[in-house]
Protein backbone atom coordinates (compact mmCIF):
# COMPACT_ATOMS: atom_id res chain seq x y z
CA UNK A 1 0.00 0.00 0.00
CA UNK A 2 1.05 3.04 -0.91
CA UNK A 3 2.37 5.61 2.16
CA UNK A 4 1.32 9.69 1.45
CA UNK A 5 4.83 10.38 0.57
CA UNK A 6 5.02 8.00 -2.28
CA UNK A 7 1.61 9.16 -3.67
CA UNK A 8 2.69 12.93 -3.96
CA UNK A 9 5.72 11.25 -5.90
CA UNK A 10 3.41 9.30 -7.95
CA UNK A 11 0.90 12.47 -8.39
CA UNK A 12 3.51 14.73 -8.96
CA UNK A 13 5.44 13.11 -11.65
CA UNK A 14 2.04 12.44 -13.15
CA UNK A 15 1.37 16.04 -13.34
CA UNK A 16 4.68 16.39 -14.97
CA UNK A 17 4.29 13.93 -17.73
CA UNK A 18 0.76 15.63 -18.44
CA UNK A 19 2.41 18.78 -18.84
CA UNK A 20 4.85 17.89 -21.09
CA UNK A 21 2.98 16.27 -23.86
CA UNK A 22 0.56 19.54 -23.55
CA UNK A 23 3.68 21.68 -24.37
CA UNK A 24 3.79 23.28 -27.26
CA UNK A 25 7.16 22.38 -28.15
CA UNK A 26 6.63 19.10 -29.52
CA UNK A 27 8.95 17.78 -32.50
CA UNK A 28 7.46 17.01 -35.68
CA UNK A 29 3.94 14.41 -35.72
CA UNK A 30 4.89 11.11 -37.41
CA UNK A 31 4.19 10.84 -41.02
CA UNK A 32 2.71 7.45 -40.13
CA UNK A 33 -0.69 8.57 -38.86
CA UNK A 34 -4.36 7.46 -39.78
CA UNK A 35 -5.83 10.31 -41.32
CA UNK A 36 -3.56 12.99 -42.81
CA UNK A 37 -4.57 16.11 -44.07
CA UNK A 38 -5.58 16.51 -47.84
CA UNK A 39 -3.23 17.75 -50.31
CA UNK A 40 -4.71 19.12 -52.61
CA UNK A 41 -3.86 20.07 -56.34
CA UNK A 42 -0.63 19.46 -58.27
CA UNK A 43 2.67 20.70 -57.39
CA UNK A 44 3.96 23.26 -60.41
CA UNK A 45 7.95 23.71 -60.12
CA UNK A 46 7.83 27.01 -60.95
CA UNK A 47 5.82 27.78 -57.55
CA UNK A 48 7.37 25.97 -54.67
CA UNK A 49 4.47 27.11 -52.22
CA UNK A 50 1.94 25.61 -50.28
CA UNK A 51 -0.71 26.59 -49.09
CA UNK A 52 -1.66 25.40 -45.53
CA UNK A 53 -5.39 25.44 -43.94
CA UNK A 54 -5.20 25.13 -40.31
CA UNK A 55 -8.07 24.20 -38.00
CA UNK A 56 -10.77 26.09 -35.59
CA UNK A 57 -9.88 25.99 -32.01
CA UNK A 58 -6.45 27.29 -31.00
CA UNK A 59 -4.64 30.53 -31.29
CA UNK A 60 -3.76 31.32 -35.38
CA UNK A 61 -0.35 33.09 -35.27
CA UNK A 62 0.93 30.70 -32.05
CA UNK A 63 0.65 27.61 -34.14
CA UNK A 64 1.73 29.03 -37.28
CA UNK A 65 5.04 30.26 -35.12
CA UNK A 66 5.56 26.51 -33.78
CA UNK A 67 4.96 24.92 -37.16
CA UNK A 68 7.33 27.44 -38.72
CA UNK A 69 10.15 26.64 -35.89
CA UNK A 70 9.49 22.65 -35.84
CA UNK A 71 9.69 22.76 -40.11
CA UNK A 72 12.04 25.47 -40.19
CA UNK A 73 10.11 27.45 -42.86
CA UNK A 74 9.03 31.18 -42.76
CA UNK A 75 5.15 32.17 -43.26
CA UNK A 76 4.88 34.37 -46.36
CA UNK A 77 1.51 35.64 -45.98
CA UNK A 78 -0.80 34.76 -42.85
CA UNK A 79 -4.48 35.26 -43.00
CA UNK A 80 -5.69 34.68 -39.72
CA UNK A 81 -9.44 34.80 -41.05
CA UNK A 82 -9.03 32.31 -43.48
CA UNK A 83 -6.78 30.80 -41.39
CA UNK A 84 -4.32 29.84 -43.56
CA UNK A 85 -1.14 31.11 -44.87
CA UNK A 86 1.37 30.48 -47.41
CA UNK A 87 5.20 28.74 -47.04
CA UNK A 88 8.16 27.84 -49.29
CA UNK A 89 8.74 23.85 -48.41
CA UNK A 90 10.46 21.25 -48.09
CA UNK A 91 9.26 18.37 -49.92
CA UNK A 92 10.42 15.59 -47.20
CA UNK A 93 8.58 17.46 -44.25
CA UNK A 94 5.22 17.23 -46.07
CA UNK A 95 4.09 14.06 -44.73
CA UNK A 96 5.06 15.29 -41.17
CA UNK A 97 3.20 18.57 -41.90
CA UNK A 98 0.13 16.88 -43.33
CA UNK A 99 -0.14 14.11 -39.55
CA UNK A 100 -0.20 17.45 -37.47
CA UNK A 101 -3.39 17.47 -35.35
CA UNK A 102 -3.91 21.64 -36.55
CA UNK A 103 -3.62 21.07 -40.36
CA UNK A 104 -6.92 20.85 -41.84
CA UNK A 105 -5.57 20.71 -45.39
CA UNK A 106 -2.45 21.84 -48.02
CA UNK A 107 -2.77 22.73 -51.26
CA UNK A 108 0.37 23.74 -53.55
CA UNK A 109 0.40 26.65 -54.94
CA UNK A 110 -0.73 26.95 -58.60
CA UNK A 111 -1.75 28.93 -61.50
CA UNK A 112 -4.99 29.53 -62.18
CA UNK A 113 -6.13 29.11 -65.58
CA UNK A 114 -9.12 31.24 -66.65
CA UNK A 115 -12.19 29.45 -68.01
CA UNK A 116 -12.55 29.23 -71.75
CA UNK A 117 -15.10 31.65 -72.94
CA UNK A 118 -17.27 31.31 -75.68
CA UNK A 119 -16.63 32.88 -78.86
Amino acid sequence: MLNALSMVRVLAIAILVAGCSFSGDRGPASPDCRSPAPLVGMREPQLPEIIVSLREGFNFSAEVSRLSDVYGFVPMSMNAELRDFFTVYDEADLPSLRCESTVQAVEYDGFDYPAATPR
